[in-house]
């Protein structure tokens, strides 16, 4: 803090883990009386703890949303936990971002099912002794005029010198996180490409097939159209169009239903941010007449080769 003035820092230590005996399990995290406002989180009830609490280490607690309503617990109440009790004080709705639990440090993650208790209430951190940093994550927030990536420099100088002996330090900046977005992006993309590749293979090669035998079923019909002169190409044209139209079909009926089922509740399916317009829409159409006009050539050709004498004998 005497080095950044200007920038917003605090705290967070996670005690270690409690159960039985007549004790709540549930995690119990300390930290600093700003860190709620420098998450950005909302009080839903009570109030957070203050500068006097931390100061006097009083044994206060800010709850979750989550925690109340699958618990119950409620302001005002105390539970025990740890060496002791806890009152509770507040209720906090975290704003956890979509990509949050995917990519952040495993140390910056506070979970639904947490305690948030003053860092100051020393008795808790007893099972952990001989720590030499007290603290698992420091979050920092810059300056409006001055950048993550040019405070890193300075930050990282800051914490490396000797005496402090913090050798494993992982750092998460956006910088960073839009990397792992992008990574993610490009596994999502090929894993993602290669089974919808499969599935156009199989959906063309199942078109194919049945193209195939709609020519036989049409080899009067051919016949009687040549006769009465129909080009090839005219006879190549009418079962490749027929095949466009049956992809097109077929991708106007998926693309709908995938849009009506995002557009009325993606957020219910998916954690991730999905973007919906016009090239959503466009797309699959082009690809299934592409599709449709690949595996249609073949048994369109076949049907225009049927010799127009022969075919007319089927009749």
């Amino acid at each position: 803090r005497d080095n950044y003035p200007g920038a917003e820092i605090s705290g967070l230590r996670q005690a270690p883990a409690t159960s039985g005996g007549g004790q709540v399990d549930v995690a119990v995290i300390g930290v600093e009386a700003d860190y709620f406002r420098l998450r950005d989180w909302h009080l839903r009830a009570g109030r957070l703890f203050d500068a006097r609490d931390v100061r006097e280490r009083k044994r206060v607690a800010v709850i979750t949303q989550r925690m109340r309503d699958e618990r119950g617990w409620q302001a005002g109440m105390t539970v025990p936990v740890g060496t002791g009790a806890f009152r509770i004080v507040g209720v906090v709705a975290p704003q956890v971002g979509a990509l949050d639990g995917e990519f952040a440090d495993a140390r910056l993650s506070t979970g639904a099912d947490s305690l948030f208790v003053p860092l100051s209430v020393e008795d808790i951190w007893q099972e952990a002794p001989g720590q030499a940093n007290p603290l698992d994550a420091i979050f920092v927030r810059t300056p409006e005029y001055a950048s993550a990536d040019e405070a890193l420099g300075g930050l990282r100088a800051l914490l490396a010198q000797p005496d402090l002996g913090l050798a494993d330090l992982s750092w998460v900046i956006p910088a960073s996180l839009i990397g792992k977005v992008r990574e993610m992006q490009g596994t999502v993309a090929l894993t993602v490409g290669t089974i919808a590749a499969l599935c156009l293979l199989l959906g063309g090669t199942t078109l194919s097939s049945i193209l195939v035998a709609n020519v036989r079923e049409r080899v009067a019909e051919i016949g009687l159209r040549r006769a009465l002169g129909a080009s090839r190409a005219d006879i190549v044209i009418l079962f490749m169009a027929e095949g466009c139209l049956v992809a097109l079909g077929a991708a106007f009926v998926g693309s709908l239903l995938t849009h009506l089922l995002l557009a009325s509740d993606s957020a219910a399916l998916t954690d991730l941010p999905v973007a919906l317009g016009a090239a959503s829409a466009l797309l699959p159409l082009a690809l299934a007449v592409g599709i449709g006009a690949l595996f249609s050539y073949l048994p369109a050709r076949a049907a225009a080769r049927i010799n127009p004498a022969q075919a007319l004998k089927f009749e």
